[in-house]
């Protein structure tokens, strides 16, 4: 034991001189230790904010970042060519809605003509329906074209025009819808119009007109009107009454088709309620008849 101590304490005193001997040879470079003590404080500091434990995990979470920095570069090519894209659709655009707006001039003259024309034989001869095409340069596109429609509205003469939807009494808009349907049926070939109401707001003479209206029209479309009027449902070419019962505590919508007889009564019904009376039905029978 004795021999092995002495022996380590030789090669013990050889390292000594030769630690004494490297020491007096090392510089100490003050600015290059500041650095590596800054990037080790920095090094840590990333470890810390990422949460990883080693400079291996680092350098893969650096390699991660690299390449999704590289996606976002690729992003930007496919902005510029989404934007070019875009550009171009937009002139698209504008050449459809300029064509449009140029259709609509051209068109709505003869629009407000013969809407103002069916209005008088409506028994509103000094009525007056205009379009007027508003654009407003900071809404730029909108669903229906580059400009708004707005249906303005004059019943009598020397009334400043005003937008429909604010001086038009029920019967007024009864009577513009019925020839704005009219009109539309006819150019664009529907098959079929519906009329809910249409009557509401008029009688006596104009319903008669209406119904007349309506008749000319069932000549070119299939024409179903809903009405109360005894004037318009005279001049359908097939009445059907809809009516409701209570069955085993259920109310329930029926609809029923008339027969000759029985058509003359509903409209006698609707001419002097519950109660036939003999003018009624005489009545019934001549409205039938024109």
């Amino acid at each position: 034991m004795a021999e092995r101590i002495q022996s380590s304490l030789v090669e013990l005193k050889d390292v000594h001189e030769e630690v004494e001997s490297a020491a007096t040879t090392l510089q100490v470079d003050p600015n290059r230790l500041e650095f590596i003590g800054d990037r080790l404080s920095s090094i840590y500091n990333l470890q810390k904010k990422h949460r990883v434990n080693s400079v291996e995990e680092l350098l893969m979470l650096k390699e991660s970042l690299d390449t999704k920095i590289t996606a976002i570069g690729s992003l930007e090519d496919q902005l510029l060519a989404l934007t070019s894209k875009l550009n171009e659709a937009i002139k698209v655009l504008e050449i459809s809605g300029e064509e449009l707006s140029k259709s609509r001039h051209a068109a709505i003259p003869l629009i407000e003509k013969e809407i103002t024309k069916q209005l008088a034989e409506l028994s509103m001869p000094h009525a007056v329906f205009k379009i007027k095409l508003v654009k407003d340069k900071d809404e730029g596109f909108l669903p229906e074209g580059m400009e708004k429609i707005v249906f303005m509205f004059s019943a009598n003469k020397g009334v400043d025009f005003k937008e429909l939807g604010k001086v038009a009494s029920g019967g007024e808009m009864s009577r513009l819808m019925l020839c704005i349907k009219a009109l539309l049926a006819r150019l664009s070939a529907m098959p079929t119009v519906i009329f809910d109401e249409i009557d509401t707001g008029i009688s006596g003479e104009t319903a008669a007109r209406v119904g007349t209206i309506l008749k000319q029209m069932a000549k070119n479309h299939q024409v179903l009107a809903i009405t109360h009027l005894p004037q318009l449902a005279s001049k359908g070419d097939d009445h059907f009454l809809v009516y409701k019962e209570v069955r085993k505590g259920l109310t329930r919508s029926f609809l029923k088709k008339l027969e000759e007889q029985e058509r003359v009564n509903e409209i006698a019904r609707m001419l002097s309620g519950e109660a036939l009376s003999a003018a009624a039905l005489e009545n019934a029978k001549d409205l039938l008849s024109q």
